[in-house]
C-alpha cells in the first residue's frame, strides 16, 4: 500500500500540471464565448475588457493547477507529508519561473497566482502535521 501511496505522490504534480493547463483552455473558452460577436475578430475576442480577463483566467487556472501540484502529493505522501510539499512547492515554483521567463513577462501575475496556490497547499499540509492528523508528522 505504502508503494502505491509514493507512486501517487509521484503522479499528483503531473496532475496539477493537467489541472492548470486544462483550467486556462476553458477559462480563456469562456471568455471567449462571452464576448460580443461584433468584437470577436478571427476567434480572437478585442473587446476593452479580455486583456484583463484572460490574465485573470490564466491566474486563476494558475493557482488552482499549482494547489493541485503541491497539495496531492503531500496528501498521498505516506510519510513526511509537509517535506513532501515544501519539496514540491519548490520545484513547482522553479518550473513556473522558467515558464514565465520563456513565455514573457505578462504571465507574472499567473506565476504570483500559482506560488500562492501551492503556499496555501503546503500550508495545509504543515496544518494537518501541527494537528497530529494520521499520515501528517512532523519528522
Amino acid at each position: 500500500m505504502k508503494s502505491l501511496r509514493w507512486l501517487l505522490a509521484l503522479l499528483g504534480p503531473a496532475l496539477g500540471l493537467i489541472v492548470a493547463f486544462v483550467g486556462a483552455v476553458l477559462f480563456t473558452h469562456a471568455l471567449t464565448r462571452l464576448c460580443p460577436p461584433d468584437l470577436l475578430v478571427s476567434g480572437v475576442c478585442t473587446a476593452a475588457w479580455y486583456p484583463a480577463a484572460e490574465q485573470a483566467a490564466y491566474a486563476l487556472a494558475a493557482g488552482l493547477g499549482s494547489f493541485a501540484f503541491v497539495g496531492l502529493p503531500a496528501r498521498t505522501a505516506p510519510d513526511y507529508p509537509v517535506e513532501v510539499a515544501w519539496i514540491a512547492l519548490l520545484a513547482g515554483g522553479v518550473f513556473a519561473a522558467l515558464f514565465v521567463w520563456q513565455a514573457g513577462s505578462e504571465l507574472i501575475p499567473a506565476l504570483l497566482a500559482a506560488l500562492v496556490g501551492g503556499g496555501v497547499a503546503a500550508g495545509q499540509a504543515l496544518r494537518r502535521a501541527a494537528r497530529g492528523e494520521p499520515g501528517a508528522d512532523l519528522k
